[in-house]
């Protein structure tokens, strides 16, 4: 008899996100399901995005939680041993739900997120120069960032202190393999999905013939929507979206005027393009990097695949970013430093240094410096050959897990 495994996500379904959660797993011992809980956190944004111009899809095991009668009917439904997987986040109404679903017999396990952990080095944790940073923001500014900060560090220990514990952990990398294991935890390994995409396209030539731009929709994020935290969205769209125009105009000179392909986010609407002047590419991203020859990009988790193909890198540091999160400038920051790594620093005033554009090295990558982070951050230093996916590591464990 099959193993029922519930993921706990905060997504609409697309084509991007179809293949991100490899929907399409079939293994005769588990029968995955996932549960949107995006209806519930914020109605608001749930209903915006379920329109065509967001590229909906619609997948039998993929269902939206409308209401809390609608989640307690489905956990009623649940047998003993169910295993579940929160990729949602944390949040009381969250912490609650994996309480339900244990009550019910329910087994949670955890599954390593796909982050910059390179930014986690002491040199990148200097608080005296993230101060400094939010500073130039204003005092005011800064005093909000700061108590909501600390706010947000009071509730993640909260609610780490009451959390259901995983009974195992899914791990994809040496870096949190280590932690994991120094910790007494029990820890699987398994293949990231991004690799797991990545050697799908080693299978044909690389076209090296384009400029790619990755697209973030920072003016406007779902994340932004979703935790309404648009207030401290300090971009200008205007002077930002010139900023970029003129940035590409420069790197395209360089490149005998040959236009840069914008790889749309994938949760941008296609009603939502800002005026660019530049051909906007939607669910593409990872063709469009593996048939590049120059990547420019913020902080996207989308860059992996840059280094996974190899793929010289320019970095676009606005400092404006900083207002958002501080993680965007230490992104830049531990990258350009740990793999030599090209950037353009962008001003508050969306000023940069036309100078520099010209002194780039479009075909610059430092080989060394890419497979030592592919070898920490990616996949398994002394196993590169791990073939599970999370699916297939999940489904060969299933006794251990569930007994």
């Amino acid at each position: 008899m099959k193993t029922q495994i519930v993921v706990l996500v905060n997504q609409f379904l697309n084509r991007t996100n179809y293949e991100r959660f490899n929907l399409d797993y079939k293994k005769k011992s588990i029968n995955i399901i996932f549960w949107s809980l995006t209806p519930v956190l914020n109605k608001k944004v749930f209903e915006e995005y379920c329109s065509k111009n967001y590229r909906k899809i619609s997948y039998k095991n993929f269902i939206y939680l409308r209401s809390y009668r609608d989640i307690f009917k489905n956990i009623k439904k649940l047998k003993k041993n169910t295993i579940f997987l929160n990729l949602a986040g944390k949040n009381f109404f969250i912490v609650c739900l994996e309480f339900f679903l244990k009550f019910k017999g329910c087994i949670k396990i955890e599954a390593s997120d796909n982050f910059f952990y390179l930014t986690e080095k002491k040199k990148y944790q200097d608080k005296y120069k993230d101060l400094n940073t939010l500073i130039n923001f204003g005092y005011i500014f800064t005093i909000f960032k700061i108590f909501n900060y600390i706010y947000k560090k009071i509730l993640e220990k909260f609610y780490n202190s009451i959390e259901v514990k995983p009974k195992f952990y899914f791990t994809h990398n040496d870096y949190l393999y280590q932690k994991l294991f120094h910790q007494k935890k029990n820890v699987l390994k398994y293949k990231l999905n991004q690799v797991i995409q990545a050697e799908k396209c080693y299978k044909r030539r690389s076209k090296n013939n384009s400029i790619v731009y990755i697209d973030q929709e920072f003016e406007s994020s779902f994340e932004q929507k979703i935790t309404k935290k648009n207030k401290f969205n300090l971009i200008n769209k205007e002077k930002y979206f010139n900023c970029l125009k003129l940035i590409f105009r420069n790197i395209e000179k360089k490149n005998k005027n040959k236009k840069i392909i914008i790889a749309s986010h994938f949760r941008r609407s296609n009603k939502n393009l800002p005026n660019l002047d530049r051909k906007f590419i939607f669910d593409k991203t990872i063709d469009l990097i593996y048939n590049s020859k120059l990547i420019i990009a913020h902080n996207s988790t989308a860059i992996n695949f840059a280094i996974l193909f190899n793929k010289p890198i320019i970095l676009l540091n606005f400092r404006i970013l900083d207002s958002l999160a501080l993680i965007n400038s230490k992104v830049t920051e531990s990258f350009t430093d740990e793999l030599s790594i090209q950037k353009i620093d962008i001003d508050l005033d969306y000023n940069y240094d036309f100078k520099k554009i010209k002194k780039l090295n479009f075909s610059k990558i430092r080989l060394a410096r890419y497979n030592k982070y592919k070898n920490n951050y990616l996949f398994f230093r002394r196993n590169k050959n791990i073939g599970k996916s999370i699916w297939d590591c999940v489904s060969e464990n299933i006794d251990r897990i569930i007994h």
